[in-house]
């Protein structure tokens, strides 16, 4: 998969355009490895309201080890991003806020809201699937997890 065309400069300036192709990307480049190594991956998509509590993804297949999730906010008018990796004991995530990059540990994923930061939490890994904690309602996201166990 070339994700180039989604890049500019002689760097790149933006991430992807989409964080679902970029997940799905690393999804197959890792069920490539799968024939040499023992790795199971999912990629699952929480659409969530502008609300604080948990979200419960079943179905993974799996218990994940580890989570890799790309968020942004699910109105295109905010362009807020945010990539964060954790294995449910310890996580860290970096977002974009006012033009600059910010690391923040212990979290999958931070959003500069309007009103406050969003932020998500791995707050726990079942036999199927996970819980994410997300501790504001200021306005509604999307989150993509590649799950990898």
């Amino acid at each position: 998969m070339n994700l180039s065309a989604s890049m500019s400069g002689p760097g790149f300036s933006s991430p992807p355009l989409d964080a679902r192709v970029a997940l799905y990307g690393l999804s197959s480049l890792l069920a490539t490895l799968q024939s040499d190594i023992f790795l199971r991956t999912k990629v699952v998509s929480i659409s969530r309201s502008a609300s604080a509590g948990d979200e419960i993804v079943t179905g993974v297949g799996f218990r994940p080890r580890a989570v890799i999730a790309l968020a942004r906010f699910a109105s295109t008018s905010q362009h807020a991003w945010s990539a964060g990796f954790s294995d449910g004991s310890s996580g860290v995530c970096l977002y974009q806020t006012g033009g600059e990059y910010i690391h923040s540990a212990d979290r999958l994923v931070t959003l500069d809201g309007t009103a406050s930061l969003v932020t998500a939490d791995l707050s726990a890994i079942s036999d199927d699937g996970l819980t994410l904690t997300f501790s504001s309602a200021d306005a509604a996201s999307v989150v993509v997890c590649l799950c990898l166990g």
